[in-house]
């Protein structure tokens, strides 16, 4: 074994000069893709999800997060961070966002789509020319949740550090606002189905009272078996109606009083640090990563290489 390190070792040694040519060759790469690359800011909001909110009011979850995408009704069910990360990275909240007004740090008003169309830079390797502001957008909005604690971590990039900031720090209200939008939107369509279904019922419980009234009425006298269990049927009928009609005057006032309730989905617990990409800390890693792929290549191949003449050298 030691005997094997030595020989390895040695075949190195013997061909430092393509190890030194590979290095120089792996600093000049990453030097140009430093320059290259363009200078951007990051920022972080932590935001958690308010889930003492009542399961009636909040509609989330894995299930809805695709159903309230498309606009679909589906049952109330309780709020769930990872309905957030799916709205998140949805086209619906991006177009909300690119119509914000941001500040830049020159102290220039504009909507984050005008920014983003005159400020975008990207590496000269990408094709950044062929994206539309959407897309920018949806791939510099980034988000982490904390399966345990349920927490968000919501990040923005951005060429200008203010606009970073400030992207950042309204995805909360964001968050709410597309939120009550939407759930507004439901509970509305929900009023005025029950208000339609209190109206049927009370009308079939106003019309089976009538036609147990009219009948005790015109049988007030009447003592035959036949006469007695229609006048029941029509009572039982009664009955069922009212019960109809006072379930659905309960759902009715529920869903009025879910229109009346408004109340943040999320609140920021945390704003993180603004930091910078680029500088000597990007340098570093650059030629760390570009130094260790070229030598471990450099190094397979000269194995290789001399694997391949001593079994060549066997042969003879």
């Amino acid at each position: 074994m030691g005997r094997d390190t030595q020989s390895i070792w040695k075949t190195f040694v013997s061909n430092k000069n393509l190890f030194f040519c590979a290095a120089a060759i792996a600093i000049i790469v990453a030097a140009v893709v430093s320059i290259s690359t363009p200078t951007t800011y990051k920022s972080q909001e932590m935001l958690a999800v308010e889930w003492a909110s009542p399961m009636n009011v909040l509609v989330g979850a894995n299930e809805y997060a695709d159903d309230i995408l498309s606009h679909d009704q589906t049952p109330s069910i309780a709020t769930d961070a990872f309905t957030y990360t799916k709205i998140l990275s949805s086209p619906q909240l991006v177009d909300s966002i690119k119509n914000a007004v941001v500040t830049e740090s020159d102290g220039a008003v504009k909507t984050l789509e005008q920014h983003v169309r005159e400020s975008y830079t990207c590496p000269w390797w990408e094709k950044g020319g062929s994206l539309s502001v959407e897309d920018i957008i949806h791939r510099r909005l980034k988000n982490e949740i904390k399966l345990k604690t349920g927490l968000i971590t919501v990040q923005y990039e951005d060429e200008d550090a203010a606009v970073s900031s400030a992207i950042a720090s309204r995805m909360t209200t964001f968050l709410d606002g597309y939120f009550r939008a939407m759930n507004t939107d439901r509970v509305k369509a929900e009023a005025d189905y029950y208000r339609r279904q209190a109206d049927e019922q009370k009308r079939a419980y106003e019309e089976s009272e009538r036609r147990y009234a009219a009948y005790y009425d015109s049988h007030l006298d009447a003592n035959t078996q036949s006469g007695q269990n229609e006048l029941e049927y029509l009572r039982d009928e009664s009955e069922k109606r009212y019960a109809d009609y006072s379930k659905a005057c309960v759902m009715l006032k529920r869903a009025e009083m879910r229109q009346q309730q408004q109340l943040l989905v999320s609140s920021r617990l945390k704003t993180l640090q603004t930091f910078k990409s680029g500088g000597l800390r990007t340098w570093a890693v650059n030629i760390a990563v570009a130094l260790f792929y070229a030598l471990l290549l450099v190094a397979w191949w000269v194995l290789i290489r001399e694997r391949i003449r001593e079994t060549r050298k066997d042969k003879n």
